[in-house]
């Protein structure tokens, strides 16, 4: 029974795995970049993110945060927070492969308890930067590494008296992958990613797409 509270946590609507900052290499010539989402991702979401590039061991490096809220019922409880770091793995011309490697903390609260995942997200992101667009395809994994949870009194009451508070493993994560289109419009970018998701039993999520509309502004 408890470990259908892990996997309850995992479908939840909020568990949003929004990728990020869009397709922007490392050796660019803006070192800021921040970034408003919105769209649906697991949920209807709303992400802020904020990327610098810079130099670390002597090779280029984007470095990132992003906060995710679900827009229906804002709540500082109930969302995602990731710190990130990306690099180029192949790059030739306007064309680039980079990876990406984010930790992140995902809250969610509810009716059936209260839970704090700790986890990571590995990303693959290649494509073409133009003058003014690019185009690019991305592929991921989201994956749940451990989960806290605080069984509700309700839940306890009327489902499983015996249910504990504490650390419990990971049960698994969502695969995604997809594509990302944007283009320069005045002092900023806007982008558009679509694509689907898995969990990593390679079923589909309960709504298995994503598709989410982007603003960033670079200096």
């Amino acid at each position: 029974m408890n470990r259908l509270l892990i996997v309850l946590a995992l479908l939840l609507p909020t568990t949003a795995i929004a990728q990020g900052l869009s397709l922007d290499a490392p050796e660019r010539a803006a070192t800021n970049t921040v970034e408003l989402r919105v769209g649906y991702d697991q949920a209807f979401v709303a992400q802020l993110g904020y990327a610098r590039a810079t130099s670390l061991f002597g090779h280029a490096v984007v470095l990132d945060a992003d906060v995710t809220l679900p827009w229906d019922t804002l709540d500082a409880e109930d969302g995602r927070v990731r710190v990130g770091a990306a690099v180029s793995l192949l790059g030739s011309g306007r064309w680039n492969l980079r990876a990406r490697l984010a930790p992140t903390l995902r809250a969610t609260d509810n009716v059936i308890a209260r839970f704090l995942g700790v986890g990571a997200d590995l990303s693959v992101l290649g494509g073409y930067r133009g003058a003014r667009w690019f185009i690019g395809a991305e592929a991921g994994l989201d994956a749940e590494l451990a989960t806290y949870i605080m069984p509700s009194d309700e839940y306890r009451t009327r489902v499983y008296d015996d249910a504990h508070e504490g650390w419990y493993s990971g049960s698994g994560g969502t695969l995604r992958y997809g594509l990302q289109v944007g283009a320069t419009i005045g002092g900023g970018e806007i982008s558009l990613r679509a694509g689907q998701m898995y969990t990593t039993a390679r079923t589909p999520t309960l709504l298995p797409f994503f598709a989410t509309l982007g603003y960033s502004h670079h200096w």
